[in-house]
């Protein structure tokens, strides 16, 4: 069952942009201050600075089992989201450590790299794809990853910076990461222009259109809607009649809850993945609200961190139910 949204609205109309992007930061001091990884801290969430982008080492292997990102079998190239202004890559950090665990439990070792990209309005279009692509290249030239075990991730915002980064990967000659791309509740029109869910669960979710309609702007300006028409709108027609299918990679999955109010237009965009021919696990999950996985989870995070030894069942539910949508596809 969801759990409760109230409040979450209005807050979202009171408290300032600097606070906001405060929030994701907490996960960091819960990590120091964690007892299941008192021992291991050390070796999780690493900074990456380089002059053409930011991130973290979420995880390289299990925590407590550490591997090379290269030698493990899957690593999760991450985007946030946060709707371009807000977000940071600690705000799902408990749920990819735990996925990780799972994963090693099943055989899988996983590595998890999160961009910090920046963030509008101070930064606009291009500028966090531009880093996604240079983050991307870092772990092919630094790590010698095989595109073969990387893997997209990204949510609401990540979402459509992972549709972004893969639209300009191939205007590059870089290889194409074939893990998958993994789509969580992505934001795929920033204007948010039909009506649908954004009506009908209206009150079913945390999101408030008018303020998403807002960041949309902030990142890409009106002035540039008619050049930008395509990245704007992805259920618009690609330039030149590129086919999604010559774009992404061959596994695409998608989930999304059906209280979210971006449902419709997810799913209206995997009808437009499969009519060119691409093949999507598509999930829809009754009840549940924007990027639920990691909304769930983080009501679990405070026991999550205290609990040492096995995971008691129903904990960090996000994260498992993740787990599964990842390795099923990632094995096929």
């Amino acid at each position: 069952m969801q759990r409760p949204l109230t409040g979450i609205n209005s807050i979202q109309h009171v408290v300032p942009l600097s606070v906001m992007r405060s929030f994701g930061k907490n996960s960091e001091a819960r990590l120091e201050k964690s007892t299941r990884f008192a021992d291991v801290k050390h070796e999780l969430y690493q900074r990456v600075l380089t002059p053409e982008f930011a991130g973290y080492w979420i995880c390289q292997g299990a925590p407590g089992n550490p591997k090379k990102a290269e030698d493990c079998d899957l690593v999760i190239y991450y985007l946030h989201g946060g709707g371009y202004k807000t977000g940071h890559p600690a705000t799902p950090l408990s749920s990819f450590l735990r996925l990780a665990e799972i994963a090693a439990a099943r055989g899988v070792s996983v590595a998890v790299f999160a961009l910090n990209y920046s963030l509008a309005p101070e930064a606009k279009w291009p500028t966090p794809v531009n880093q996604s692509i240079a983050g991307y290249q870092y772990l092919l030239d630094e790590h010698n990853i095989n595109p073969s075990k990387i893997s997209l991730q990204g949510d609401s915002a990540g979402g459509h910076l992972v549709i972004s980064f893969f639209s300009a990967l191939a205007d590059t000659q870089l290889p194409k990461p074939t893990a998958g791309a993994f789509l969580i509740s992505p934001w795929i029109d920033l204007r948010c222009s039909s009506n649908g869910s954004f009506v009908h669960n209206k009150n079913k979710d945390y999101l408030v259109r008018s303020h998403i309609i807002d960041a949309g702007h902030d990142f890409i300006p009106t002035s540039r809607d008619t050049e930008l028409a395509h990245v704007i709108n992805y259920l618009r027609p690609r330039p030149n009649n590129q086919s999604w299918a010559d774009i992404l990679p061959s596994k695409v999955c998608v989930t999304v809850g059906l209280n979210d109010l971006f449902a419709d237009d997810v799913e209206a965009f995997v009808k437009v993945l499969e009519k060119d021919g691409v093949k999507v696990v598509f999930e829809k999950t009754e009840g549940k609200c924007h990027v639920w996985q990691f909304f769930d989870d983080a009501m679990d995070v405070g026991r999550y961190f205290d609990t040492v030894g096995e995971v008691p069942v129903g904990l960090m539910a996000g994260a498992a139910a993740f787990a599964d949508t990842v390795l099923s596809v990632v094995k096929t």
